[in-house]
């Protein structure tokens, strides 16, 4: 009875793993090995007409070997070097150098790998579906070969018929997944209660991750928050909400916010990275990238914000913030995180960059805002801002992000720099419309301030405006950030260009120029950008207005205005845009009034 009932525990543990796999209906890509000579064709699975010479059929890095009955002691085929795998008819061991046939590890192994995403991508499919199709990393392929040219020698007297390849088709997040599962299947022990059996295999499939950065269920449960630095837990494939990441220790990066469920499901917040303070140079922990959301269902989780760096005598680095994650058919991508601050007494403070918007590729949802860079102060250093992340794109139906705004820059002693704005998300068809495009979403970030004591203020340029591709408003353009310098140089940022409209949209406006202060010095305004042109072919699209140019002032000294920036084309009727105005300038009075 104990081995009758131990052989259905194992039945029942092995049809799990079938199961299991049954998402997933083959091998690795069948790919032609270019660096070879081409080979005869009877070691090779029929020849595909797609192709002037035969392509090899593998399933690893060795010839597929299918079945256990005796093969011909044959040579290998001119130019492989591969050795031949042998067994015997009696089922006592192989030939000399072989291993013992395993049928049990046999399968799992062979499952394992039937189920593992290809590790390089640039491998070519013998056939496969149009190009133009791009959901997951690679395009999707379904092929099939029969194998009834493949001899005796390499198939066995067992061959099957046809071998269906589609393993290419799996992409890596339910291919990691599907392997997770079969190897907790197979860590079951069938020599326990049969329900307990039962209980361990249904949890494979349905559980809500505990441990730190535990993931769900196969199929349906929540990842879980990551320890510090840890990554969030993956969502299962149906259902489940990614875990947070955890945030990092002193100069510790934040971990990755989980994936929500394939189909359905938030992705987790990235976690922050640390801050850090300390003697010479200091760098703080960037944070971590926000999980992706569901295909179908799922807002992409928010990037982490970097750390903080302060430093007595060295120079301090801000962390990057971490990227937004992805959305699917429904739902907004998640923001960018903030770029660290930095600060030092006695050297360079740099900011952290923020992070990029996630994108939002399918129907009705938003890419995400990009993070702002990071401030940075010295006292007898240089300072410089963190650039701003640029925002999300989107595929269909949305708008495209904001670009991120550009850290600020002082320093008693030296010279700031204001951070650049991120460019705005574009748009492929009918995102950034009206009233979204320009004077909302899909804007170029603003140039960060800059402010010096004694030496050069500059202050960061803009970012561009997002662009649609057919239907929709450009984004205006981020402005130049302003510079102040008591006694020395400054220089206001310029402004960034103004996105492209499409049908019956106006493009953006060009940003303005930032302006220019100086106690006693040099001044000059930035220039404005320019407006944005129309997509082209498309009708009654009005080119965007020039930006202004920036004003510029110095109590003593030369002070240079910034010029206007020029108006963009128009597309199938519509006007062209005028070109901006060019800043003023003014010396003398020091009250700052212009």
């Amino acid at each position: 009875m104990e081995r009758e009932r131990a052989h259905r525990v194992r039945a029942a543990v092995a049809m799990g793993a079938l199961a299991a796999a049954g998402a997933a209906l083959g091998t690795k890509a069948l790919i032609q090995t270019s660096e070879s000579a081409p080979q005869s064709v009877g070691v090779y699975a029929t020849p595909n007409s797609l192709f002037g010479h035969s392509v090899r059929l593998t399933s690893s890095s060795t010839p597929l070997v299918i079945g256990t009955g005796a093969t011909p002691a044959v040579a290998p085929p001119v130019g492989n070097t591969e050795a031949i795998e042998t067994t015997d008819q009696t089922g006592t061991g192989g030939e000399v150098g072989t291993a013992a046939f395993d049928p049990g590890r046999l399968i799992v192994d062979g499952l394992v790998n039937w189920l593992s995403y290809p590790v390089h991508h640039n491998d070519q499919a013998i056939a496969g579906w149009p190009h133009s199709i791009k959901l997951f990393a690679r395009p999707w392929t379904l092929v099939t070969v029969p194998l009834a040219a493949v001899p005796a020698a390499y198939a066995g007297d067992r061959a099957i018929n046809n071998f269906t390849e589609a393993g290419a088709s799996i992409p890596p997040e339910i291919s990691a997944t599907i392997e997770r599962a079969v190897r907790e299947i197979v860590a079951i022990n069938p020599m326990q209660n049969p329900d307990k059996v039962a209980s361990d295999l249904f949890r494979v499939f349905v559980r809500n991750g505990e441990a730190p950065g535990e993931h769900g269920g196969v199929l349906i449960g929540n990842g879980a928050d990551g320890g510090p630095g840890q990554n969030g837990g993956n969502g299962g494939l149906l259902i489940g909400i990614g875990g947070n990441g955890g945030d990092g220790a002193a100069g510790q990066d934040g971990g990755d916010g989980g994936r929500g469920g394939f189909f359905i499901g938030n992705g987790g917040h990235g976690g922050a990275g640390g801050d850090i303070e300390g003697d010479g140079d200091v760098v703080g922990g960037n944070g971590g990238n926000g999980g992706a959301g569901g295909l179908l269902i799922g807002t992409g989780g928010t990037g982490g914000k970097g750390g903080d760096a302060k430093s007595t005598d060295g120079t301090a680095t801000g962390g990057k913030g971490g990227n937004g994650g992805d959305s699917g058919l429904i739902g907004n991508a998640g923001a960018g995180g903030d770029g660290g601050a930095a600060s030092s007494e006695d050297g360079d403070a740099v900011g952290g960059k923020g992070g990029n918007g996630g994108n939002h590729d399918l129907a009705s949802g938003d890419g995400g805002v990009g993070g702002r860079g990071g401030d940075a102060t010295s006292v007898n250093g240089d300072a410089t801002g963190g650039d701003g992340g640029d925002g999300g794109n989107v595929g269909i139906d949305g708008r495209g992000g904001t670009g991120g705004d550009g850290g600020t820059a002082h320093t008693d002693n030296g010279t700031a720099k204001g951070g650049n704005g991120g460019n705005a998300g574009n748009s492929a068809w009918f995102g950034n419309t009206e009233g979204n495009g320009g004077s909302g979403r899909a804007r170029g970030g603003h140039g960060g301030d800059a402010s010096v004591g004694q030496g050069e203020a500059i202050g960061g340029n803009g970012g561009n405006g997002g662009s649609t591709a057919w239907d929709g408003w450009g984004g205006n353009g981020g402005n130049g950030g302003n510079a102040h310098a008591d006694e020395g140089k400054a220089t206001g940022g310029n402004g960034g260009r103004g996105g492209a409209g499409g049908w019956q949209g106006p493009s953006g406006r060009g940003g303005h120029g930032g302006s220019a202060h100086v106690g006693s010095g040099e001044a000059k305004g930035g220039n404005g950008g320019a407006g944005g042109t129309g997509v082209p072919n498309v009708f009654d699209s009005p080119g965007g207005v020039g930006g202004k140019g920036g004003d510029a002032h110095a109590g003593e000294g030369t002070a240079t205005p910034g010029k206007g920036g020029t108006g963009g084309r128009g597309q199938g009727g519509g006007a062209h845009g005028g070109n901006g105005k060019d800043g003023s300038a003014s010396t003398g009075d020091d009250s700052g009034d212009d």
